[in-house]
């Protein structure tokens, strides 16, 4: 059975902006809900309207992820204040994922809003069968862990910036992910990850 949700046009039009801006670089709803610091699957469920829409600190950290000058080309100014019912149809086509957001009016006939196509996600498999670079993105982790870096929290945007700084080579954050996930996964007790469902998740030393 196909859920319609409910949701103010501002805040549709929002999500399209980000998604558009998300995919333009290059980046899975899992890799920016990584680099603002939220749970797992935290950009995923409000783009499928299964989540709370944004709050203002996600949208902060959402313009400093996708390096964006111009935060208001991502929030414009709107007068619009109807609301929609929407349903939201997700696929997997030809290699692509397609994300479709249909309008729903009172007489039930739909009306399809916007349709984005994004890339599947080769960067995973590819992490997966790359030991060679996750040991290198360790080492640098590793460094920084013996120079103090983490004695204060560091967000994950944070150290993706400063790990690419460091390398010549620019590093998917994915590597920088899994990498992190050892340092507190192995037993050796260098990092921990502190925060809440309501702030940003931050690495620290132990």
């Amino acid at each position: 059975m196909t859920t319609i949700k409910e949701i103010p046009a501002l805040e549709l039009d929002i999500i399209y902006r980000i998604m558009l801006k998300r995919i333009g670089k290059g980046y899975t709803a899992e890799q920016l809900s990584f680099l603002i610091g939220a749970p797992e699957g935290y950009i995923q469920e409000i783009e499928a309207l299964e989540r709370q829409f944004y709050t203002p600190q996600d949208l902060e950290r959402i313009t400093i992820a996708l390096e964006e000058s111009t935060p208001e080309s991502l929030f414009p100014r709107s007068e619009n204040e109807s609301i929609y019912r929407i349903i939201v149809r997700s696929s997997f086509e030809q290699g692509k994922f397609v994300h479709a957001y249909y309008r729903v009016y009172e007489d039930d006939q739909q009306e399809e809003l916007f349709r984005l196509y994004e890339e599947g996600s080769p960067e995973f498999d590819d992490v997966m069968k790359s030991e060679e670079t996750l040991d290198l993105v360790g080492d640098t982790i590793d460094v920084l862990i013996r120079t103090g870096y983490f004695y204060e929290p560091k967000s994950p945007y944070e150290i993706f910036k400063t790990i690419n700084n460091l390398r010549p080579e620019p590093i998917n954050s994915y590597f920088i992910q899994f990498a992190l996930e050892r340092f507190q996964s192995d037993g050796n007790g260098k990092l921990r990850l502190v925060g809440s469902s309501e702030e940003s998740y931050h690495y620290e030393q132990c």
